[in-house]
């Protein structure tokens, strides 16, 4: 993660906002208006998802970044947003209809095994037995699985999936 000056500079004068704000200020705005809440992590990814699913061009590589950079910041100054999942609206999807896989996730959280864990529940490990998840639920481990990737993303480095010199076009 990366090291910020300990004080705290206005949203509205990063550097990171700004890459964010020149280009695509409607994101900017809910961003700034997001900042501190539960929400910043949630709207982030949805503009991620959005990005790679239904835009034609998705996002430059330096809105990426300051979205990353953003994201880390965010991280760093709102700690007690990130390391309490009970909070987190996607985990109380999950938690209440499987409460089994919401211990598991509280556990392996900021870990590898969140990782593996998550793959193993999106897949299907069990040769065509597994039922499958409520809509709802499958949405909330996707979007966990998102801000995991956003807070953790050292955990994900070198992953086919993410690193764009892999990929088969």
């Amino acid at each position: 993660m990366a090291n910020f000056a300990p004080h705290r500079e206005p949203l509205g004068k990063n550097p990171f906002f700004l890459v964010i704000n020149e280009s695509f200020p409607h994101i900017a705005v809910k961003l700034k208006e997001y900042w501190g809440s539960e929400k910043f992590m949630s709207y982030l990814n949805l503009s991620m998802k959005y990005a790679v699913h239904v835009g034609q061009k998705g996002f430059p590589m330096a809105v990426l970044i300051a979205l990353q950079r953003l994201s880390e910041k965010h991280e760093v100054e709102h700690p007690h947003l990130y390391s309490n999942l009970d909070k987190n609206p996607d985990f109380k999807v999950i938690n209440d209809a499987f409460a089994h896989i919401g211990t598991r996730l509280k556990l392996y959280w900021g870990d590898q095994k969140f990782k593996t864990y998550i793959h193993e529940l999106l897949t299907d490990t069990r040769n065509g037995t597994r039922k499958g998840f409520p809509f709802e639920v499958l949405m909330a481990l996707e979007n966990i699985s998102q801000q995991h990737k956003l807070v953790h993303p050292k955990i994900y480095l070198g992953d086919s999936e993410d690193d764009i010199w892999k990929r088969q076009i």
